[in-house]
């Protein structure tokens, strides 16, 4: 399972509500996790605008994170649904989501979305006043 450091935390804005992946269980805020939206075809969607109707399920932008939804089930459980849905197309629109809009944390290991952030060897943020 993988663990969201506070560092991970850090990349959203400081007012923005959190959000919960259903992957990891792990926090964050709408601008670093993607938005995953079921049509009326029960077909797994990504919302890359955020913005499409209906209720939604927050992944990271992580391959694991994908994995792990998929194993525990928890797309029903999050959107909702009663029957089976699909999540084929669902595994590419992510994995070229995340090759687009990532970078690799050398000091943890994640892949996270957004821009390069300074880290100090401590693995905070370098303006961090902890």
């Amino acid at each position: 399972m993988i663990n969201v450091t506070d560092t991970d935390v850090e990349l959203s804005r400081k007012s923005e509500p959190q959000r919960t992946c259903i992957g990891c269980r792990g926090k964050g805020g709408r601008s670093v996790l993607l938005r995953i939206v079921c049509d009326e075809n029960a077909v797994l969607v990504l919302d890359s605008r955020k913005a499409m109707p209906g209720r939604g399920a927050w992944l990271h932008a992580d391959e694991t994170c994908l994995s792990q939804a998929t194993t525990r089930r928890a797309w029903g459980r999050a959107l909702r649904l009663r029957s089976a849905v699909s999540t084929g197309a669902l595994a590419e629109q992510v994995e070229r989501e995340i090759r687009s809009t990532s970078y690799d944390d050398e000091n943890t290991g994640r892949t996270r979305r957004g821009t390069s952030t300074t880290v100090t060897e401590s693995g905070f943020d370098a303006m961090s006043t902890r």
